[in-house]
């Protein structure tokens, strides 16, 4: 789940303002479903920080505490949010919530995780942190390692930004606990530390400007190298498609069953390659479908 907030300049386009930082707020709800409990992580898409914590199961319930707990009475109320199309996230609960707060609600395309990468690129990172720090057998010990290993995650640098997700959230590098038991000079000249940390949090702005800079050559690295392997399949309004085909129907099943489905109408055109569709009769389809699982018809 994508949290935005309020616009930023046009070199910001993917980063929405949030209160401490140039940039949005991206969130994650996600089921780990070989795991006893189920965690509800966020994450923001400028600073990387992220925050966690494990619920027994992940209902329109919990969806809005989370919400208001995590995210309204820390950071503010967004004013757009973006999830996937599960049934927590497009319950009656949660558009009474939207509604009562004033935020707008997007879905992603279906079957199309790459759409929320930043979100699936930290619960990669997490899971891999939990692996290795959990102790007991199957891994039943996750919920009481996740502190460790947000904690972990929060000090290390991120790659895209070349910070590490504190200094962009605090203005400075977090006093890990190495440094009480044997003193650094931060801790030894607490005088000329106080006068650093002026400097720094004058120079939180240019610190932002930098990682900023950093994310968007990063990101077209990242670009270029996919879009070598990728055609990208492109359509305009008006144009005649067929829809790939996920759920089988029921019964017998054969190879010779078509995996396409149509034709479709485009509708409308959505910025990164997703379009609205309607069948020949006019009836819109319920979301926006990727490029990705859709082709030309040929009548």
């Amino acid at each position: 789940m994508l949290i935005k907030s309020m616009p930023l300049p046009p070199h910001y386009i993917h980063s929405p303002h949030l209160g401490h930082s140039p940039c949005g707020l991206s969130i994650l709800l996600a089921l780990l479903v070989t795991l006893m409990l189920k965690p509800k992580k966020t994450t923001e898409y400028y600073t990387k920080w992220e925050e966690a914590e494990a619920f027994t199961e992940i209902n329109a319930s919990t969806v809005c505490r989370f919400i208001m707990r995590n995210i309204v009475s820390r950071f503010g109320v967004p004013s757009s949010i973006i999830t996937d199309n599960g049934p927590q996230f497009i319950s009656q609960e949660l558009q009474d919530l939207y509604k009562k707060y004033n935020i707008t609600l997007h879905h992603s395309s279906p079957y199309y995780p790459q759409g929320n990468g930043q979100a699936e690129a930290t619960n990669k990172t997490l899971l891999k942190i939990l692996k290795k720090t959990c102790e007991s057998h199957k891994f039943v010990d996750w919920p009481e390692k996740l502190i460790e290993a947000l904690w972990a995650y929060r000090t290390s640098v991120c790659t895209p930004t070349g910070q590490t997700p504190y200094a962009l959230t605090y203005g400075m590098e977090v006093v890990v606990p190495y440094e009480i038991l044997i003193p650094s000079l931060r801790e030894l000249n607490l005088d000329e530390c106080r006068e650093a940390l002026l400097v720094q949090l004058e120079l939180l702005d240019e610190r932002w400007l930098m990682a900023a800079n950093h994310v968007l050559s990063y990101q077209r690295r990242i670009s270029r190298s996919f879009e070598k392997k990728v055609i990208e399949r492109k359509f305009q309004e008006g144009d005649m498609v067929l829809k790939c085909i996920f759920i089988k129907p029921r019964g017998p099943r054969s190879k010779l069953q078509p995996n396409w489905e149509g034709p479709y109408v485009v509708r409308e055109v959505y910025p990164g390659n997703a379009y609205r569709l309607t069948n020949v009769e006019g009836i819109e389809l319920s979301h926006p479908w990727n490029g990705l699982y859709l082709k030309r018809f040929y009548p």
